[in-house]
């Protein structure tokens, strides 16, 4: 029987492979938040990639579902504030 690790893991591959560019997607979305103090909440990373793709955010997991998947994107950082909000932000050197 899988894990919960194992079943997140598959989940994020079949959400890479029906929406290949979302990766590349999140990055442009954090590219100009480059610190905590212009870090942004998954709301709004919802919002912007509506906005971006014009489809609605892939994902129908909770936050520490949609979280983990964002931590997997190779530059994406992410804080928590004093209520428990995780905010995104992108350590990308280029």
């Amino acid at each position: 029987m899988p894990s919960n690790i194992d079943a997140m893991f598959f989940y994020f591959i079949r959400v890479r492979d029906r929406h290949p560019t979302i990766d590349n997607d999140i990055k442009s979305i954090l590219r100009q938040r480059r610190s905590p103090k212009d870090a942004i909440c998954m709301a709004d990373i919802r919002k912007q990639y509506k906005q971006l793709t014009g489809d609605a955010f892939p994902m129908r997991c909770g936050p520490l579902g949609l979280g983990e998947f964002l931590l997997t994107i190779p530059f994406v950082a992410c804080y928590c504030n004093e209520n428990g909000t995780l905010f995104f932000y992108s350590v990308d050197p280029n």
